[in-house]
């Protein structure tokens, strides 16, 4: 009876977590008989700061983009994907990360000194700083690429659309050799 339960509460908290990315999906291909939830769920607003506000006399189904809201869509979705053939996804197990940052203007005195501070947190605030580019490094296996995911998702809820996460393993990357 546990067991079944467990598996219930599982199952349960997948379809919650994935709830918006499977409403955001259909409120994004039924724009128009759906045109009251568009505003809630952010869509027909461009990511250019010029068009947020849309113009007088456009309809709002003018300017959604689907490819973009499908793959925003996913990044929410996925937080609802099982984790290694099991019953529980990603976000059911997630532990919140801690990271030292590191600057290369801080001498090795103060390097020594310096506090573990919430990875999230200072995800957030990087989000601020567009003078530098944030790196988040560690040993394989420590979480990066499940921090990623999970920050993703979240930006893509909360942050869209002055924030649009992009996923890329830079292993899928081919880089271009110039001779």
């Amino acid at each position: 009876m546990v067991q079944r339960n467990l598996k219930l509460n599982s199952v349960t908290q997948r379809l919650v977590n994935s709830l918006p990315g499977n409403l955001l999906v259909v409120v994004t291909e039924n724009a128009a008989p759906l045109a009251q939830l568009q505003k809630f769920f952010r869509l027909g607003i461009s990511l250019s700061p010029s068009l947020i506000t849309p113009e007088v006399g456009s309809t709002a189904d003018e300017k959604i983009d689907l490819h973009r809201e499908h793959y925003r869509a996913s990044l929410i979705k996925n937080l609802s994907m099982p984790l290694l053939m099991e019953s529980f996804a990603l976000k059911d197990i997630y532990v919140p990360q801690k990271g030292l940052p590191i600057e290369e203007s801080i001498s090795e005195q103060d390097k020594k000194a310096v506090k573990p501070v919430d990875l999230k947190t200072w995800a957030h605030q990087q989000l601020t700083d567009l003078e530098t580019i944030a790196v988040i490094e560690s040993e394989p296996g420590y979480g990066k690429t499940s921090f990623c995911q999970l920050w993703a998702a979240q930006v893509a809820q909360e942050f869209y659309p002055t924030w649009m996460p992009m996923m890329r393993q830079f292993l899928d990357i081919t880089p271009l050799v110039i001779s």
